[in-house]
């Protein structure tokens, strides 16, 4: 988890905006118009592609992150949903981690 996390504080996303500002600085100081445009509009196309990399990246760590702790919290929950089925009480349980869903069915059974 600590890892997922180390990666998703890695991307930085500033970086990327601070390296475009300075190009589009060079760029309209030193060239054409046309060609200071196009060299423009590649680079553009550049930090967007290296951005939606990035954005994909963050939701792969994020998901890893989510995913394990489901599995982290599964045995606390069997423990409690032990402890409540021993009782009177009626309740109703609601989980989303497939791990957590498998582990109630196991405790179930």
């Amino acid at each position: 988890l600590n890892e997922s996390l180390a990666h998703v504080r890695d991307l930085n996303f500033s970086t990327m905006l601070k390296d475009f500002e300075v190009l589009q600085n060079e760029l309209s100081g030193s060239m054409n118009s046309e060609r200071s445009s196009h060299l423009l509009s590649a680079s553009i196309e550049q930090i967007e592609s290296e951005a939606s990399a990035k954005r994909a990246l963050h939701r792969k760590y994020i998901m890893q992150a989510f995913n394990l702790s489901g599995k982290v919290k599964l045995k606390a929950v069997c423990l409690f949903l032990a402890e409540m089925l021993e009782s009177t009480e009626k309740f109703v349980v609601f989980a989303h981690h497939l791990e957590i869903l498998d582990g109630i069915e196991d405790l179930m059974e």
